[in-house]
């Protein structure tokens, strides 16, 4: 038991799964730059015999944004990449990789129309309409590459005080 004691608590200060680099990538030290969102996936190489890709298991590729000064979703600058990059050095293990990219960031607008029930106020169903779905969709809860069920956004949208259903709904 000692001795697994010891060889455990050697292990916890390194990063071994995803979960534990996106954890350390979120414990930066702020004097070192500022990191909101990271996503973590397997490098992949290109495979001349099969004409397709391979996963390289010692390189793993980690997507990163910022906020700017407006809570707008950016690009990290190279300093804060390179501070991450060293930081990250401590924790992983010999043989990987680590690849800091810039995540693409996508602009997205929502096209609906809904039908109020009778008797209620159509402005008023359209207003709690968009509050919700500017709740839904509020940048603190969207993380990098993470999907969006549009029956889920549909079936909020159906539970709203006043919509009797949502006749159109499109993402643009």
């Amino acid at each position: 038991i000692m001795q697994n004691a010891i060889a455990f608590f050697a292990a916890q200060n390194r990063a071994v799964t995803r979960e534990d680099f996106v954890s350390r990538i979120y414990s930066l030290p702020p004097r070192f730059g500022n990191v909101s969102k990271a996503y973590l996936v397997q490098d992949e190489q290109e495979n001349e015999k099969s004409a397709g890709t391979v996963e390289n298991p010692l390189a793993i590729n980690c997507y990163v944004l910022g906020y700017n000064s407006g809570k707008q979703l950016t690009n990290l600058n190279i300093v804060t990449k390179e501070n991450l990059r060293n930081y990250l050095s401590k924790f992983r293990m010999l043989t990987d990789a680590l690849n800091i990219k810039s995540a693409h960031i996508i602009n997205i607008g929502i096209d609906f129309e809904i039908i109020p029930r009778p008797r209620y106020n159509s402005n008023e169903v359209l207003l709690r309409c968009i509050d919700l779905l500017k709740r839904l969709f509020e940048i603190d809860s969207m993380q990098i590459n993470m999907p969006l069920n549009i029956s889920n956004l549909m079936t909020e949208l159906d539970k709203v005080e006043g919509v009797q259903r949502v006749s159109k709904f499109e993402i643009i």
